[in-house]
């Protein structure tokens, strides 16, 4: 019999160096042939990569930043013949005071008249080194040690220059920790479309994306690819990808510029023999990357993909490339599309709607349960799919899963108590242990249980918040910052933040981040109506309006945007989003879903 098991965690249990900045990078790949690895892959740490030489085009139009990058040393038509690859980032994205975080673990040292006033350098302890000019330092300028997460420097107001910017290198060798001024990777650069290309593919395999690096170290903000999987995605700025499941349980598909979505619905059909019961899920890792999962009412996982210039697989003609599916079976050898084998045992199908997140380029993890209760992982390395494996459980909710950084993964699922049940995975080990089959309780608030599937976000390193509706009606909340769960006593004690007045609320609600330490929470409440709660504000509840007959969806593609969706009594899709200064009315976007 599998189970869940209770065990309080120590501190030092989730205190893991991040790698935001240095993600392995490996070749994209197509995904056509689903050939088994065993277990859980391995990181590619070298990977032999085609590339061309620089000079590129950068693309500074959707650099993930609004308006600030002024230079990108990593063409040299710019006229810097010293060789600099790197960037400048200016305002608005960056002011005088912004702070710098550490990328990673590592020795931290300042320089001064290094890019007026000085120049922060971090050597990370795996090697490369990461470099901020016109900054000062913060924790001192001689050589220390910090870890991933620490500010280390902040901008300078004036920079000897007169406007407040950062430059941004990166020396993937790390071999001359005292060359200040020439940041170079290896001559030979990968792709050739400039920042804000996903990863800056170096020969070797080594690699970062400045621009989403950039932000996050700045910003504290988990870079886009980061983000869990949902119907709504967005790979870039002013990019936004939704799907639906019509009234005939078949996936559909809107694609929008940040200011309106292109008609009609694109249709994405059903795989062979079936169609859908669960609602799709998209994720994102990589620019102009897609990659959507369903289960179907055969009890089966199912995966398409796009990749930049069309969805697939691609079936056969006559169909259309947006109809193919590639089946990613069930994890039980007796499952059969018809229904379990003749005294099959174990045996069951899948069930519910699957969660999915990336938390590197070409990384893929997939959740999802089978009608026992039995939570199930499915992952995507770049060379293959893993084994399914059997996390065991007895889910009454489908799992929730998100990560704080590359190699982490943090899973939740209802359990038969009600409460709430927590699996993480740190990058060797599943915790809490001794075996992936066993959970930690993080219980239910006092004098109820919970009503929904557990909703999760992580605004920044080594944080997590998790957010359920009670049976109550009242929205809880518990929150992880790298030493300990708030509220005390942890992990089983939550924050009540109420209800609106005369309103209960329902559902699962919806969460994102879009800076450090911001988080904005979307519910409906029993009548269908949205509100709206957010960090610094919690339990007072702003009105939203509609009449909403499902969960709402949230996602964010930069600094102060929100876009908002629903499913009116129409059965069409309604979008309101916040730019900044201001929310939009509710606009409908077709469709006849379910």
């Amino acid at each position: 019999m599998l189970r869940f098991i209770q065990v309080q965690w120590g501190n030092s249990r989730l205190r893991i160096g991040i790698q935001i900045a240095a993600v392995i990078a490996v070749v994209a790949a197509t995904l056509e042939v689903a050939s088994v690895i065993p277990g859980l892959p391995k990181l590619v740490t070298s990977v032999s990569a085609a590339g061309v030489s620089a000079p590129w085009t950068p693309d500074t139009t959707a650099s993930g930043f609004n308006a600030g990058l002024s230079n990108d040393y990593t063409n040299p038509t710019f006229g810097y013949a010293n060789g600099e690859y790197g960037l400048d980032i200016a305002y608005p994205d960056v002011v005088g005071g912004t702070q710098i975080k550490a990328p990673e673990d590592g020795t931290a040292w300042w320089v001064s008249g290094a890019w007026c006033p000085g120049r922060e350098i971090l050597q990370t302890a795996r090697g490369p080194i990461v470099a901020f000019g016109h900054v000062n330092a913060v924790g001192g300028t001689t050589s220390h040690s910090v870890s991933a997460g620490d500010v280390i420097a902040t901008v300078e107001a004036n920079n000897c220059y007169g406007n407040a910017h950062v430059e941004f290198m990166y020396d993937v060798s790390g071999a001359d920790p005292s060359n200040i001024w020439n940041f170079l990777p290896p001559p030979t650069v990968n792709p050739t479309n400039g920042c804000p290309q996903y990863v800056w593919t170096v020969a070797g395999g080594n690699g970062l994306d400045p621009c989403n690096a950039l932000g996050a170290y700045m910003h504290g903000a988990i870079p886009a690819h980061l983000a869990p999987g949902g119907p709504a995605v967005s790979w870039g700025v002013n990019r936004l990808d939704l799907f639906a499941r019509d009234s005939n349980n078949q996936f559909e598909h809107l694609a929008g510029n940040g200011t309106s979505f292109g008609q009609p619905w694109e249709p994405h059909s059903s795989p062979s023999g079936t169609t859908f019961e669960s609602q799709p899920v998209a994720v994102s890792w990589a620019t102009n990357r897609i990659d959507l999962f369903g289960i179907g009412n055969d009890g089966v996982l199912y995966h398409q993909w796009w990749d930049g210039t069309s969805w697939n697989p691609v079936p056969p003609p006559p169909a259309s490339s947006t109809t193919g599916w590639q089946s990613l079976g069930n994890p039980y050898p007796k499952w059969t599309p018809g229904g379990c084998m003749s005294g099959a045992t174990p045996c069951a199908p899948l069930t519910g709607t699957p969660a999915v997140s990336s938390w590197g380029p070409n990384r893929l993890d997939i959740f999802t349960r089978d009608t026992a209760g039995h939570v199930w992982h499915m992952c995507w390395g770049g060379g293959g799919w893993c084994a399914w494996e059997d996390h065991g459980g007895n889910a009454t909710s489908d799992p929730t899963v998100v990560n704080w950084g590359p190699n982490r993964l943090d899973v939740f699922v209802r359990g038969t108590d009600n409460g709430y049940w927590h699996q993480s995975w740190g990058g060797s080990a599943w915790g809490p242990g001794p075996t992936y089959q066993d959970w930690e309780s993080h219980g239910a608030p006092a004098g109820t249980t919970f009503a929904t599937r557990p909703s999760i976000a992580a605004w920044g390193p080594n944080q997590l918040d998790i957010f359920g509706i009670g049976l109550n009606g009242n929205l809880y909340h518990q929150s992880w910052s790298g030493t300990g769960w708030t509220p005390t006593p942890s992990p089983t004690s939550w924050d009540n933040y109420g209800h609106p007045t005369g309103a209960n609320l329902t559902g699962p609600v919806a969460v994102a981040s879009w800076s450090a330490n911001r988080l904005d929470v979307f519910a409906r409440d029993v009548n269908g109506a949205s509100w709206h709660t957010f960090t610094g504000a919690w339990g007072t509840y702003e009105a939203h309006g509609g009449v909403f007959t499902a969960d709402l969806a949230e996602v964010t593609w930069g600094a102060n945007r929100l876009d908002i969706f629903g499913r009116g009594q129409n059965a069409g899709i309604w979008w309101a989003n916040w730019n900044g200064s201001g929310w939009s009315a509710w606009t409908d976007q077709g469709g006849n879903t379910t």
